[in-house]
């Protein structure tokens, strides 16, 4: 009888021990990425498809540092995009490997940013991933930039920015400061 009540007691405990494995398992452990609001998914996507537009054929004239291929490969991607019907409404800086900027479009404001200082450049050169961050201005504004790393030959030749106005992506996105810093960019 005695035996009965400690088998009960155990098959208890076994089964218990297997619903709290199966709740775990279905719940996942790790710690999740927060609900990405509408704005940010439309968001996240327009970047992802402007890095899919000016990363690739801007590769090879990075790695050769040819600055000259490098603002027609940003003037020809955004022509391409702008006759696709879906205009990039970014800024677009690549930067070399050190994060001293090479080119830019468009062309009729140069940036005046050192972007070699900013966080997110380190970031990019470390750990060779997307990187975003909130680059304020002295005048109060705001802007939203994403770095991803240009890679030839698992070697990172430079990084190219897009970069938007806080006030503009909440005009275009509805997109506010917390549902940019909630986007993870990287697969």
């Amino acid at each position: 009888m005695k035996w009965r009540f400690v088998h009960r007691v155990l098959l208890y405990f076994a089964g218990a021990a297997c619903l709290t494995c199966l709740l775990l398992a279905s719940t996942g452990c790790g710690p999740k990425e927060p609900q990405l609001s509408e704005a940010a998914q439309n968001f996240k996507k327009e970047v992802l498809e402007g890095f899919a537009i000016l990363a690739p054929p801007m590769v090879q004239p990075a790695a050769n540092r040819n600055v000259e291929a490098m603002n027609k490969v940003l003037a020809a991607g955004f022509e391409k995009a702008e006759k696709s019907g879906r205009p990039l409404p970014f800024r677009a800086v690549i930067l070399d490997p050190q994060g001293f900027m090479l080119a830019y479009y468009p062309l009729d404001v140069k940036p005046a940013i050192r972007f070699s200082d900013y966080q997110g450049v380190k970031e990019v050169i470390k750990k060779r991933r997307i990187s975003s961050g909130v680059l304020y201005f002295a005048d109060g504004s705001q802007a939203y930039i994403v770095l991803a790393p240009l890679l030839f030959n698992e070697n990172l030749v430079g990084m190219i920015c897009l970069a938007i106005k806080a006030d503009m992506a909440q005009d275009k996105w509805h997109l506010t400061r917390k549902d940019f810093q909630d986007i993870n960019f990287n697969p």
